[in-house]
């Protein structure tokens, strides 16, 4: 339960962050150009792919001391 108030904290923080600075940060993909991004989304992108590779990573590691036993 504490998890999850957790990240519902870091979300509202990360959104009232987001709100207050709207700006665009130049993004250059290779083979086709560059784009301007708003920060929030970059912001919030990170965030989620953070937590689904600690999610990933935590089911390994689970999995494999299962394994084990």
């Amino acid at each position: 339960m504490s998890q999850v108030v957790l990240v519902l904290v870091i979300i509202l923080l990360v959104g009232l962050f987001g709100l207050q600075n709207m700006q665009h940060t130049r993004v250059n993909f290779p083979l086709a150009g560059g784009s301007d991004v708003p920060t929030i989304f970059l912001l919030i992108v990170s965030f989620f792919i953070g937590y689904a590779v600690a999610t990933i990573m935590w089911g390994i590691n689970f999995f494999k001391k299962r394994n084990k036993k």
